[in-house]
């Protein structure tokens, strides 16, 4: 991974740390950790535990996501799509750093719908998904690794060209959560679920039809 891929994630978790530290004092000793449907929260816990636990899943993350192109079988491959997997990367920490500044700041006590403005931080997340669905090869890890996808590159391809699109399609739509809060879980789960699973039934569908040539 490279050295300022490395910098930024390192930046992104220092400063969902700071928040939290920046923060503490003034946090009750309860804070809310989860939100329902309407942006209610609905689920507390100590304040400890409600400013360290998303930053301490973002090291995991991390740590994860840097070793996945590392063991995976065919890393090679991998190696191809690297600069959109490190975009990827990027996107996915800031995604759970944009989620703590949330959390720490309706904690202290701003009235915001948290899941009217997570709307465009996963959509963007999903777009970014997208770009990299698109540029990904074959491998174990990354992708839609359907039993028909990884018997058939020309499916592979396919699938993921369309997945990709669906996921950029998914991404535009959550965005408008931001303008219509009332709906916005919506405009985030319904899409994303739709792409998800229409993109596999695609890939066994393309994957008979390829290989009736």
């Amino acid at each position: 991974m490279r050295k300022i891929i490395l910098f930024a994630i390192i930046i992104l978790i220092l400063l969902s740390f700071i928040v939290s530290v920046y923060y503490y004092p003034s946090l009750p000793e309860i804070v809310p950790i989860h939100w329902n449907a309407t942006g209610e929260a609905d689920g507390f816990a100590p304040k400890e535990f409600g400013t360290l636990f998303l930053p301490i899943i973002e090291i995991f993350i991390a740590l994860l996501l840097i070793v996945v192109p590392l063991i995976d079988p065919k890393k090679e491959n991998i190696k191809k799509f690297m600069n959109q997997y490190n975009l990827f990367v990027i996107s996915i920490i800031g995604f759970f750093t944009y989620i703590h500044f949330l959390s720490i700041s309706f904690a202290a006590g701003i009235d915001i719908n948290i899941v009217q403005w997570l709307s465009p931080a996963t959509g963007l997340l999903f777009y970014m998904i997208g770009i990299m669905t698109k540029h990904a090869k074959q491998n174990y890890s990354i992708g839609f690794r359907t039993p028909w996808t990884l018997a058939n590159k020309k499916t592979w391809i396919k699938t993921h060209e369309k997945g990709a699109l669906a996921f950029k399609i998914s991404g535009i739509i959550a965005f408008f959560g931001l303008l219509f809060p009332t709906i916005a879980i919506w405009l985030i789960i319904v899409p994303i679920i739709i792409s998800a699973i229409g993109t596999i039934i695609y890939s066994y569908f393309i994957y008979k039809k390829i290989e009736k040539k």
